[in-house]
């Protein structure tokens, strides 16, 4: 065999090898997860952005109240409030999971506030016109994203006081809910 020949078939068997030991090694690490029996519910929920705990966050809720406030079309406002309810959820899940509880629990009542008046704003667009097709529906499968998360964390609470604030704010997304219910066609 000539040497060129050689450092081929080593390269190649080396290669080949190494391939074989990384796949090897990859499928020894990976856990078996086992889910949990819950709904599935396909809705993704907005990267969150900064979070209430941070010096700057003012100047995001500002920005935030700024765009409640110049925003004129009834659904854009609707889909808004939306955002606003979705991120909510997220920050005040993410907060809860720092170990922050106690803003984590405000957080989630301002976000179900936010999804309870866009559902008022969507009761206004049907009062005057058709909703657009899928809004409520958007709303709905947000809800139900909503009432996961919060009885998940829920059932983490020890403090008597934060399971008060829990009610309040999953009783704030029950009364969201039964009014989109009321939006159906």
């Amino acid at each position: 065999m000539k040497p060129f020949m050689k450092k081929s078939l080593f390269l190649v068997l080396f290669l080949g090898l190494m391939f074989y030991k990384v796949s090897e090694v990859n499928a020894q690490v990976t856990p078996t997860i086992t889910p949990l029996p819950q709904e599935l519910v396909e809705y993704n929920l907005p990267y969150p952005g900064l979070l209430p705990d941070n010096s700057l966050y003012f100047i995001k809720s500002f920005r935030d109240q700024l765009l409640l406030w110049t925003t004129r079309s009834e659904v854009k406002k609707a889909n808004l409030y939306l955002l606003l309810a979705d991120k909510n959820l997220v920050m005040g899940k993410t907060l809860w999971e720092k170990g922050n509880e106690d803003l984590s629990i405000r957080t989630f009542e301002k976000g179900e506030r936010y999804l309870l008046t866009g559902v008022i704003t969507l009761q206004t667009i049907k009062n005057r016109e058709d909703l657009p097709p899928g809004l409520r529906d958007k709303f709905e499968l947000s809800g139900k994203k909503h009432g996961i998360v919060l009885n998940s964390v829920k059932d983490l609470i020890k403090d008597e006081r934060w399971v008060q604030s829990m009610e309040t704010t999953l009783n704030l997304l029950h009364q969201a809910m039964q009014l989109n219910l009321k939006l159906k066609p």
